[in-house]
């Protein structure tokens, strides 16, 4: 190590950038060792360095462990044990100050063991002086100091990854919870006209009352995922499930009669079980996943048509199928449609959408711990199929 150190001429540039004192401890079981190390660092520079001395392996241990020290010169004899286990020991505690190994004599092997066990330096104190010493020390202190920059830039770089990681997440929470507000405001409009048409009934009032539940109902889905959004401008972007007892009949059966006021141009069909299909799921997340695929089966169907909507229900798993007989998803889309943003190719221009709707769907289902699949030709429609444990 001593042999790669840079000659006198190579650091005249490179002096410690403050007035400070430089704390030394040299851990030495020889007074002798002391005076040498004393008088070089008093020739090289007299009030650069504040010197202090431990006498034993074990002084020396305790004085390093305080942290208190800039640089540490420990002698490769110490008694019965060495500078060494001296080192290795002082930085599996945690120690990051530069150590610096003194030895009577020069040995190649003890050397890279120096360099194995963490010493910046090696120095053969025969042929010690304060200029090689106060070298030594201040590359020592630079290597350091070059150290501790590249993990502050690199604790910084992960840091503003995971700012940027969380500022995305946000961003794609803030475009979902956009596009889901879509369907229950196109649903609100359709129900509140369909109100104003039959106000003028004399048998009106049923009617009425039945239609603003409805519309109620559809204020407070939306008014839950705006708390979301709220929760999520706190960095609560962990989706919590609020499970209870729910019955995936009674949801869908609400979910199509919202999605029956969006359009004039479909048919929807339900087939559900004649057996319970009630599982432990989070009922409002649900609704989600029905109406962004009852929304979407509309949307990509612009022509009308039928849309199905299938439940069936076995020991331990129900499933729920949505069917339309729109424009289908091209081959090459099929593997990314359930990704953020992303939309086929043969609708991305004509239709209007985010591509936030099918990955809302797919983290939500998960969620629950189940899958989500999608069967689709082009010019056939689509088949989305959950599967979700009870």
């Amino acid at each position: 190590m001593a042999s790669s150190a840079p000659h006198v001429g190579d650091s005249a540039g490179l002096e410690l950038k403050s007035h400070t004192p430089v704390r030394v401890l040299l851990v030495d079981d020889d007074e002798d060792d002391w005076v040498l190390v004393r008088d070089a660092l008093h020739e090289s520079a007299p009030c650069r360095y504040l010197l202090d001395w431990s006498a034993t392996w074990e002084d020396g241990l305790a004085a390093i462990a305080r942290g208190d020290r800039d640089v540490y010169l420990v002698d490769y004899r110490l008694g019965e044990r060495s500078g060494i286990d001296l080192i290795r020991e002082a930085i599996q505690t945690g120690l990051r100050a530069p150590f610096i190994l003194l030895t009577g004599v020069g040995d190649q092997d003890v050397d890279q063991t120096a360099a194995r066990v963490g010493a910046a330096d090696y120095l053969v104190k025969g042929r010690l002086d304060g200029e090689l010493l106060d070298r030594s020390i201040r590359y020592a202190l630079e290597r350091r100091r070059g150290e501790e920059r590249a993990v502050a830039v690199a604790r910084a770089e992960v840091a503003q990854a995971d700012a940027e990681h969380a500022r995305a997440q946000l961003q794609q929470l803030i475009a979902t919870i956009a596009h889901d507000l879509l369907q229950p405001l196109a649903a609100i409009r359709g129900r509140a006209q369909l109100l104003q048409r039959q106000s003028t009934r004399p048998d009106s009032t049923e009617r009425l009352v039945e239609g603003l539940e409805r519309i109620v109902q559809t204020a407070t889905g939306m008014a839950d995922q705006l708390d979301e959004l709220v929760a999520a401008s706190r960095a609560e972007m962990t989706l919590v499930l609020e499970r209870s007892p729910t019955d995936l009949s009674a949801l869908v059966r609400q979910a199509v009669s919202g999605a029956e006021q969006t359009t004039d141009k479909h048919v929807f069909r339900c087939e559900l079980p004649e057996s319970d299909a009630t599982g432990n799921w989070d009922a409002g997340r649900l609704s989600r996943v029905l109406n962004n695929l009852l929304s979407n089966a509309v949307k990509y169907s612009p022509e009308g048509g039928e849309v199905v909507v299938r439940v069936s229900a076995a020991p331990g798993c129900a499933t729920l199928m949505v069917e339309d007989h729109g424009l289908g998803i091209p081959a090459a889309d099929l593997p990314r449609v359930f990704e953020p943003f992303h939309r086929g190719r043969n609708a991305e221009r004509s239709i209007a959408g985010a591509g936030i709707g099918l990955a809302s769907v797919r983290q939500i289902v998960e969620a629950h711990g189940g899958s989500v699949e999608v069967d689709s030709q082009v010019g056939a429609g689509s088949t989305f199929t959950v599967r979700l444990p009870r």
